[in-house]
């Protein structure tokens, strides 16, 4: 159960031990590193890729070109996820931008805490 645990509390980090009278002592941890943090905007940016890639009707084996428009501060925080990004949402291309006015006509904009994202797919 320690996967199941670990999944539904959204956990790394799970130990336990048994102590006097079969007792189980469990602890989690749930600091909130910058590698858990940048890993956690990663899969958000997949997840939207992925619902994107889903409303234009894509299918999971078609590879795309992604472009995305990323603050700078947030891709500081990614910016050691990005082939799990591109893994993630099928992308044999990946291109991170300043600037994706005018780009492309399937540009979506959302939002994840403070950060303002854009996505291009492009069918490859």
């Amino acid at each position: 159960l320690k996967e199941v645990i670990k999944k539904a509390l959204n956990v790394k980090k799970y130990e336990e031990k048994i102590i006097e009278n079969s007792s189980l002592e469990v602890k989690l941890d749930f600091n909130i590193t910058p590698e858990l943090e940048g890993e956690g905007y990663a899969r958000e940016i997949s997840r939207k890729v992925q619902s994107v890639r889903k409303d234009l009707g894509l299918k999971k084996d078609e590879e795309i070109e992604l472009k995305l428009e990323i603050p700078e501060k947030l891709m500081e925080k990614i910016e050691n996820y990005v082939d799990f990004i591109k893994e993630r949402t099928n992308s044999n291309y990946l291109d991170i931008v300043s600037d994706l006015n005018g780009e492309g006509q399937n540009v979506t904009e959302f939002k994840i805490k403070e950060f303002s994202i854009k996505i291009d797919i492009k069918l490859n």
